[in-house]
């Protein structure tokens, strides 16, 4: 099963297994502790790595442009992806593919009016997750 649907079944109520590890590896990647740091993720896109239109449509009403998977190595780095897909027992080339299809969603998820909910807790992380894979 992929990660997409690993965590879904988790959090559909499906399994429990995996989902978990999807979750955690996400909060790792893209967090600070137990929460998801999405802001200072979409600072970095609009910074230095010059995807910061990609970022834009992500919050935005329109249409989310997509990000590549060598997008993706170059704004979280080989070290990070490598142990993203490590801990979830996935290839890396695998990890970039559902990171690349899962974030213009999970942020488009958590903007509804095109700006960043609050997501300081494990509580708010789960209920964004919920409505992204629901």
């Amino acid at each position: 099963m992929d990660l997409m649907g690993m965590a879904s079944d988790f959090l559909k109520g499906n399994s429990a297994e995996g989902g978990s590890d999807v979750m955690g590896a996400l909060s790792q990647l893209i967090g600070e502790g137990d929460s998801l740091n999405l802001e200072s993720l979409l600072e970095s896109m609009g910074g230095a790595s010059g995807l910061g239109d990609i970022a834009a449509s992500w919050l935005g009403n329109g249409e989310n442009l997509p990000i590549s998977t060598e997008q993706i190595s170059a704004l979280f780095g080989s070290e990070k992806l490598s142990n993203f897909a490590s801990s979830l027992g996935v290839d890396t080339d695998s990890a970039m593919e559902t990171i690349a299809q899962a974030l213009p969603n999970l942020v488009d998820s958590s903007s509804p009016d095109g700006t960043l909910v609050s997501m300081d807790s494990m509580e708010d992380v789960m209920n964004l997750a919920k409505r992204f894979f629901s």
